[in-house]
């Protein structure tokens, strides 16, 4: 579905990216950025509780979830523009 109607607005010359969302894209990246410092500095901490492989799957889902919620607070946000 998704899919269809990217196809239908490049066959139509419409850009799908348009500039609102590449600010939204940014902002959630930097702002997921930050707070991914945070969750590997926490992991740290616990180093000695945790295995290396677990510190290092943690901090890739964090890492990923932390973008994730960025992006959904960042894209509802008004006056971005």
């Amino acid at each position: 579905m998704i899919s269809k109607r990217l196809l239908s607005e490049l066959k139509q010359g419409i850009s799908f990216d348009d500039e609102r969302s590449k600010k939204v894209k940014i902002h959630a990246a930097g702002t997921a950025y930050f707070y991914s410092l945070y969750i590997w500095i926490a992991l740290l901490a616990f180093q000695k509780y945790l295995n290396k492989d677990d510190i290092l799957i943690l901090g890739l889902i964090g890492m990923g979830l932390s973008l994730l919620i960025s992006w959904l607070f960042t894209k509802n946000k008004k006056g971005l523009e």
